[in-house]
């Protein structure tokens, strides 16, 4: 969250120290952390510890006599439900379209994708494109196989749940075919190889 301030205020913003500036949100205060004479930037705590949706907003400089600066409101994370494509080979990047309900046009909407049940392997993040309330889209890489939980978020920050689930597998790679030579007629030709998969097999 930011404030901004006029003359007056930024002066004895300028000339307080680091533990007097205050961020309170309703009747919780956190610490807020200078940028200029005319703004402060703050953390703002979980709706949970405030008594959301909507609270005032008070900054301080001297940690005790705060001075209303708005309203700062919250907004419940958005829920994903689906994502399409749900599979890309490793290595391969895509767009992805994230469907759900609650998505908002803030400063800075992301996708995360986080490992299903293997430890070893870390979340990945990557900036989202806001569509509509239902859709967004975000490119992302994905460099070991496995399958990810698909998260979004509004602000970058706060995550929502999700029944989203986004496959990464192996490239299917062939390594022999027959019958050949193939003498100008309808023939059904098999081709062996790795990692064939049942869904959207095409040739080339």
């Amino acid at each position: 969250a930011e404030a901004e301030a006029g003359s007056a205020q930024g002066a004895r913003w300028l000339n307080a120290t680091v533990d007097q500036l205050v961020c309170r949100f309703g009747t919780s205060a956190v610490q807020a952390t200078f940028v200029s004479p005319s703004l402060l930037k703050c953390h703002s705590p979980p709706a949970s510890e405030v008594g959301g949706p909507n609270v005032t907003l008070s900054v301080a400089d001297n940690g005790v006599d705060f001075v209303a600066a708005g309203v700062f409101g919250y907004s419940p994370a958005p829920l994903v439900t689906s994502v399409n494509p749900s599979e890309a080979f490793v290595g391969q990047g895509v767009s992805v379209q994230l469907r759900g309900v609650g998505f908002r046009a803030f400063d800075e909407p992301s996708c995360k994708f986080v490992p299903i049940g293997n430890g070893t392997m870390s979340s990945l993040e990557a900036p989202a494109i806001f569509v509509s309330h239902h859709i967004v889209e975000c490119f992302i890489r994905i460099v070991a196989k496995g399958s990810y939980r698909v998260l979004a978020s509004n602000n970058g920050l706060e995550y929502g749940l999700s029944s989203a689930v986004f496959e990464s597998i192996d490239s299917p790679f062939a390594t022999g075919l027959s019958p050949q030579p193939v003498h100008g007629m309808d023939t059904i030709v098999n081709i062996t190889g790795r990692n064939f998969a049942a869904s959207e097999l095409r040739m080339s």
